[in-house]
């Protein structure tokens, strides 16, 4: 049975990455396969609004449920909001999550170093209810409220804090941040994107391309289909 999904993931992805298939001709007519191109047209905003939308509806009951065992669990406030730094640096952006960890333990410098030493479920701070809902991403579920209102995209940079900026800083090379900022800066931010599928942006080796440059370079409606794909997969579909 394993080895059967395995190869359904396999040749699933295959198909998003050849340039031969009935969907690659489409991705092709659509849109313009240079990321300077699909970064500023519609093509990426219109596949935000036709997913997010009916995807938020379809998840709002889970969010109520999910809301009110948060409330049944610890009596805390059900919502968590964190600002992010925009790509243009002026006006920051507050991402919406379920509450996943202890009241205030989230904040201090040490929160990058936990997340370097543990996985998302295993973090020390969650609730019994965190590390679920953190294990499957539910608590980002409020969030396509926030895609279909323009205030992030599905697929792109994950928004940083400003510790995050300064920690990167401090820890990377100049010319390593320069490129980074750079790319953070052009955008789009994102719910997903290429950190959140292939690895964690604190592990990466410092002659390599981080992520987030990565997918700066490359961007197109084909590269957003293969990630959402592939979050769907990571979410969903691997054994967890």
């Amino acid at each position: 049975m394993v080895e059967a999904r395995s190869g359904v993931v396999d040749r699933i992805d295959q198909y998003f990455r050849r340039r031969d298939t009935a969907l690659s001709r489409v991705v092709e007519a659509v849109s313009p396969q240079t990321s300077d191109s699909y970064l500023n047209n519609g093509v990426k905003r219109t596949l935000d609004v036709s997913v997010s939308v009916p995807a938020a509806m379809i998840a709002a009951p889970l969010v109520a449920a999910l809301g009110i065992a948060k409330k049944v669990e610890d009596g805390g406030p059900v919502f968590f909001t964190h600002e992010r730094v925009s790509s243009d640096g002026r006006d920051p952006i507050n991402l919406i999550k379920i509450r996943c960890m202890k009241p205030n333990s989230d904040l201090g410098a040490k929160n990058l170093q936990i997340a370097r030493e543990f996985t998302a479920s295993q973090d020390p701070r969650n609730t019994r209810l965190g590390s679920f809902m953190r294990r499957f991403q539910l608590e980002e579920l409020p969030q396509l409220l926030q895609v279909a209102l323009g205030k992030i995209s599905l697929i792109g940079i994950r928004p940083a804090s400003s510790y995050s900026f300064d920690h990167f800083e401090k820890e990377w090379s100049p010319k390593r941040y320069k490129r980074w900022k750079e790319a953070y800066n052009r955008g789009p931010l994102g719910l997903s994107g290429v950190t959140q599928v292939f690895g964690s942006p604190y592990k990466i080796d410092e002659k390599r391309f981080h992520p987030d440059v990565f997918y700066v370079k490359k961007a197109s409606l084909g590269f957003d289909l293969y990630l959402m794909w592939k979050t769907f997969y990571s979410l969903f579909l691997r054994k967890h």
